[in-house]
């Protein structure tokens, strides 16, 4: 059960960041993400 929660939450950690940081570098061009 613990590699599934693991695995979700892991799952989740890199969807969040890569959506967020696109997001961010598109909302706000200054911060230098890319």
């Amino acid at each position: 059960m613990n590699k599934y929660v693991a695995e979700f939450l892991g799952t989740f950690w890199l969807v969040l960041g890569g959506c967020g940081s696109a997001v961010l570098a598109a909302a706000f061009p200054d911060v230098g993400i890319g």
